[in-house]
């Protein structure tokens, strides 16, 4: 074999076991879709270009010029975007994967392939989970390349942005993104504290800038290719993004938002507590796996998160979203959005318990895949029956 093929390609078997979740995940997780899905989905595509939300202004914008270029209906092409969004979802979790080392690559990237937000990426007619294959792909080539100058740096930090254009949700990364450089700063530094904090301050404002800087350019491309468009500050779904974020110390009564009947609902509650909890469990399996093997395992585990700070900072951002998300109807009527976010924190997990898991793959892997396996069946049935 030439010298030149990357080493994750170079293991027994690999292409054979990548070829074998895919075709079974695919058979598994074809989506059916919902009434409710093929009307928003036509709703949102036929306003374009002369409407267009903010809130989602890149995955809408995409699907109308694939619906244009190919000449077929919305649902086929959101479809066609969840499929393209899955080859992406892949190629970041084969970059992560040759970053382990080489007993690791093999598991890891069998249970990334299956985890819960493959769901998604198999046809689903939704948007909500643009932005999550997108930041993936970020951490990936953040924990690759060890050096970001030029236009890495610039790669890194800008492809959340586009996530972030592609659905809202990404916005809620944006801290995660800030710390990502800072924390790595920091750990790698060797200025005095207030040195650091000025050189943290200067690059924070220059990630943040880098972050905006995608949905900056395709507000004026929007402009000056669409005639008469109006660019709606809110969420194609009914209005404002705050109507379904919930802050420490607010409640909501018993009300109604865009057609959805929420109940009563309080930051401290045991309702938004189990709430959180069943969340974390749908989304990333490995986190809770990785959380009740902390008394075995927590200094080893320590020892990895203390190395890569930033990068569960940017993970921890999609747990920031669910502790906040307002989920009155119900959680499983949020599992579009609240799962995807999760899935940095499930990768993550997987990429520490790897690192510090020196036995067999083979004797590793069925711990996980059950977890895995078990949380992407529940969030398969909930999404084939409809249930957003």
């Amino acid at each position: 074999m030439s010298k030149r093929t990357h080493p994750f390609v170079r293991q027994r078997g690999l292409l054979v076991v990548w070829l074998a979740a895919t075709i079974a995940s695919v058979s598994f997780f074809a989506q059916t879709g919902s009434p409710w899905n093929r009307t928003w989905a036509d709703g949102i595509i036929d306003g374009t270009p002369s409407l267009i939300w903010a809130s989602s202004h890149l995955g809408q914008v995409w699907n109308f010029f694939v619906v244009t270029a190919l000449d077929v209906n919305a649902h086929r092409a959101m479809r066609l975007t969840s499929y393209l969004l899955g080859i992406l979802y892949l190629a970041a979790c084969a970059i992560l994967a040759s970053t382990l080392e080489r007993r690791g690559q093999v598991p890891f990237f069998l249970v990334a392939s299956v985890s819960p937000i493959t769901v998604f990426l198999h046809g689903a007619e939704e948007v909500g989970f643009y932005p999550a294959p997108v930041l993936m792909l970020a951490l990936a080539l953040h924990r690759r390349w060890p050096v970001l100058e030029g236009g890495r740096r610039i790669a890194v930090f800008a492809l959340p942005g586009i996530a972030a254009a592609l659905h809202g949700v990404g916005l809620f990364f944006l801290p995660g993104v800030v710390l990502l450089d800072v924390l790595e700063r920091v750990r790698v530094g060797t200025a005095g504290v207030g040195g650091a904090l000025r050189d943290a301050t200067v690059r924070g404002l220059g990630v943040t800038l880098t972050f905006f800087g995608p949905a900056g350019a395709l507000f004026i491309a929007y402009v000056v290719l669409f005639r008469h468009v109006s660019i709606f500050p809110g969420d194609a779904g009914g209005g404002s993004q705050g109507g379904v974020i919930m802050l420490p110390f607010q409640s909501f009564p018993a009300r109604t938002i865009a057609g959805v009947d929420y109940r009563a609902y309080a930051f401290f509650s045991p309702e938004h507590l189990l709430d959180v909890l069943a969340t974390a469990a749908m989304g990333a399996p490995a986190f809770c796996l990785l959380l009740g093997l902390l008394p075995l395992l927590h200094r080893p585990v320590w020892a990895v998160v203390r190395r890569e700070l930033g990068r569960w900072s940017l993970a921890l951002a999609g747990l920031l979203y669910a502790l906040i998300a307002y989920t009155g109807a119900g959680l499983t009527a949020t599992i579009f959005l609240l799962v995807p976010v999760l899935s940095l924190l499930q990768v993550m997990s997987l990429v520490a318990f790897f690192s510090v898991d020196t036995r067999p793959w083979t004797r590793s892997l069925p711990l996980l895949l059950l977890p895995t396996l078990t949380a992407t069946a529940f969030v398969w049935s909930r999404q084939a029956a409809g249930v957003l």
